[in-house]
This record gives C-alpha cells, structure tokens and sequence, in this order.
C-alpha cells in the first residue's frame, strides 16, 4: 500500500510517499531521494508514540512522534521539529470549499502531475462529492472531488496535460 502526504517543515513544502513492503518495511520518497527503512514501534500512547528506526545503511535511530495529525513534532537524536503534514486530498477539499486559488467551486490539482481523465464537461450539473477529474502524480492516480453542488463553468486543464500544484481543473458557476 502506498500513502502521498504534503508535509511542512521549517517553512518548506515537501512531497513525501511512504510505500509498505513487507516484514515492517517501508520505502519513503522525500522529493527526488528514496530511503528504505525498517520501522517498528515500541511505544504507542494516545497522543505519542515511539518508533524504532533502521536505515538501509544499518544505522538505527529512535524518534517520538507527539501530537495529532496535521500537526506533529519529531524529535530524535535530541533535536524536536514541528511537522504539518497533510493528504493531498484533504488540501484539494480545503480548497474546494473556498480556499484562494479558483473560488469556492474550483477543484485544483494537488500536486504537479498529468492529467489522466476530466470526467465532466462545461455545463454539467455536479453534486458534492462527485469526481470530476483524475490526476496522475508520483505514479499514482488521484481521483478529484467536487466541494459543493453547482454547474460546471470551466475546465481549465485538458486529459494528457502536465499540470502544476494549484493548478485549477474544473470551476463552478
């Protein structure tokens, strides 16, 4: 199984994958690096827990995650950062429902990818929930909710096109 997050650290922006192998493995992209790790946790608490981390190089670390998600902090090898990490759906629903970019009805690209398939047209009328695009980013295919009911009043990206994160799909009126 394969997760995409956006996560914040110190101001920057990062596309993170965490893919599940098996035996507590996992491959973890970070941008363009890959890093296969071996993690178990030793620790779980409500709002904390401990992890056991082993790096394809042998080195092994300990780190303490605290806090609820988004918004978390790291600390290992005694240095803490605060993380705000986020699903990429979870942003495009943000902003779905009124965020900066495109309106209130406006359903933007998360990341930069391709379109693989626009599955409305100018005109349509769309209920809340319905998808209405589908984006491929780091070789996986997302599928675009619309935020609220309306009709469809621009498509701002064609199947097969390259796009940017931010970037809007479909509007509404």
């Amino acid at each position: 199984m394969t997760h995409q997050f956006l996560v914040e650290m110190a101001g920057a922006e990062r596309e993170v994958t965490v893919e599940t192998l098996e035996d507590n493995r996992y491959r973890v992209r970070v941008g363009e690096k890959i890093f296969m790790l071996d993690a178990r946790r030793v620790v779980a608490g409500e709002r904390s827990s401990t992890w056991s981390l082993l790096d394809e190089n042998g080195k092994a670390r300990t780190i303490d995650i605290d806090g609820t998600l988004p918004d978390l902090n790291v600390t290992g090898e005694g240095v803490t950062v605060p993380l705000k990490i986020q699903n990429p759906r979870d942003r495009v629903s943000a902003q779905t429902s009124g965020g900066k970019r495109g309106g209130s009805g406006a359903v933007v690209s998360p990341m930069p990818g391709k379109v693989v398939k626009i599955l409305v047209k100018v005109g349509d009328e769309v209920k809340a929930g319905q998808s209405v695009a589908v984006v491929e980013a780091m070789k996986m295919e997302n599928e675009l909710r619309i935020g609220r009911d309306g009709k469809i009043s621009k498509i701002g990206a064609q199947e097969g096109q390259a796009v940017e994160a931010g970037q809007i799909l479909v509007d509404l009126e």
